[in-house]
């Protein structure tokens, strides 16, 4: 298990590790390698994010529950998006349809944006509140 003060720190390098593969690609379309790269590094933050994160959310604080299932509920919606993105441009080169893969590629931005964002300004803070602001057991 990853330490809770720890958590966040991946979760966040990880948000940095998408937001530059994010830039690369609406500047230039990747080869298919980078395609699956990119989809690597955002199912690992999506697994750790289901392994992790989320059962310590529910279980710190039961009020917050409805709050933590809104942001699961809407990372299946996200997860079929950038599924069908990598589906579509992990065999594609993006290069022979470029007008397509940067019309796929705005919707995975914007919607990762939003995501990231929301993560970053009301997910992490309630984590952190949870647990690393809580004083440490006496023994």
């Amino acid at each position: 298990m990853i330490p809770s003060s720890d958590l966040v720190k991946i979760f966040r390098r990880q948000h940095a590790g998408v937001a530059q593969y994010l830039e690369i690609f609406s500047k230039v379309p990747p080869a298919c390698v980078e395609t699956e790269k990119f989809g690597s590094l955002l199912m690992a933050h999506l697994e750790l994010e289901d392994k992790e994160f989320y059962p310590r959310l529910f279980q710190a604080n039961s009020v917050r529950g409805a709050i933590v299932t809104a942001f699961q509920i809407g990372m299946k919606d996200l997860l079929k998006t950038i599924g069908e993105f990598i589906g579509t441009w992990s065999e594609k080169e993006p290069l022979s349809n470029r007008k397509a893969f940067l019309e796929d590629m705005d919707m995975v931005m914007r919607h990762l944006h939003i995501r990231i964002k929301s993560e970053e300004e009301k997910l992490y803070p309630m984590f952190i509140q949870d647990h690393e602001a809580r004083p440490a057991a006496r023994v």
